[in-house]
């Protein structure tokens, strides 16, 4: 009996989830339900704010695929989400027409159509909660991303004027899925999938923290393998992934070294002068000085 009603509050939790776009593997959600648990004073495992919450900073790849995270695993809506990314990239799309198109002209010569303006739309009934894994203001250039960077104690709010921005979102479902031929092919290997700000969304800056969860639902627009979102097909849902916050920080001090902040202004023109010295008008460097000593 209690393995039954623990089925079905285990399928009654999974569909209130998948309203917001979340499959949980029933081993990540069997784990999460025992620690809230072990830590929930009033024991109520199956309060679905608390189970939300777990959700919200974890992080997706764990929670879709099971404990172990190299599981693969795919649903019909990370599977469509993909199918549309790959119709809209023209190298994609081309070798897809050519690898399907049987018509043939006269000639008996491969007849290929050219309609397509790489345009692509996830459809109105479309619903995934995905992760922000990086984001950034491409309205702003890349020295003042790089001074301002993710919040901090010296910077609590958004550098400029966030009316005119355009976040560029690099994001995850979480899913690893099996190619056609049954080998299984890691997500993370794969090209980020990325997202565009079409017009400015609340709840999201670059100071959101690295694994803030969102909620796409269609109709999106998808040109070139990019989506565009806006207000009308993103829920903010919150929350972010402590091993994602740490990477995004070091990632950005290491951009800051390798652009030389923190270095006086003074140094940072000698070194570059030093530079441009060593190489002459003709592109001639220390080789060239030394061809002119030996003709000497």
């Amino acid at each position: 009996m209690n393995a039954e009603s623990n089925t079905s509050s285990n399928a009654d939790i999974q569909t209130r989830l998948l309203q917001i776009g979340i499959e949980p593997h029933d081993e990540w959600l069997a784990a999460c339900k025992d620690h809230i648990s072990r830590n929930n004073k009033n024991n109520n495992a199956e309060n679905i704010d608390d189970i939300l919450q777990e959700i919200l900073h974890a992080d997706l790849r764990c929670i879709v695929r099971g404990i172990d995270s190299y599981n693969t695993a795919q649903t019909a809506a990370s599977t469509l989400l993909r199918q549309t990314i790959s119709k809209s990239i023209p190298l994609l799309q081309n070798e897809h027409t050519n690898n399907n198109n049987n018509n043939k002209n006269s000639n008996g010569e491969q007849q290929i159509k050219s309609t397509n303006n790489y345009k692509q739309q996830l459809p109105a009934s479309f619903r995934l909660c995905v992760q922000i894994e990086e984001l950034l203001d491409v309205s702003l250039n890349a020295e003042t991303r790089l001074k301002y960077g993710p919040m901090d104690a010296v910077n609590p709010t958004p550098v400029g004027d966030q009316r005119n921005r355009c976040l560029k979102l690099l994001f995850s479902d979480g899913y690893m899925h099996m190619l056609a031929e049954h080998t299984r092919t890691d997500n993370d290997n794969m090209p980020a999938m990325v997202a565009m700000e079409v017009s400015p969304i609340r709840d999201l800056s670059t100071h959101s923290q690295a694994g803030i969860k969102i909620l796409l639902r269609g109709p999106i627009d998808v040109r070139f393998g990019v989506l565009h979102l806006h207000e009308g097909n993103v829920i903010v849902l919150g929350g972010c992934v402590a091993e994602l916050v740490e990477v995004q920080k070091q990632a950005h001090e290491q951009a800051k070294r390798t652009a030389g902040f923190g270095v006086d202004a003074t140094v940072r023109a000698l070194v570059s002068n030093h530079t441009t010295d060593d190489v002459d008008a003709d592109g001639n460097g220390e080789d060239y000085v030394a061809d002119e000593s030996e003709q000497a």
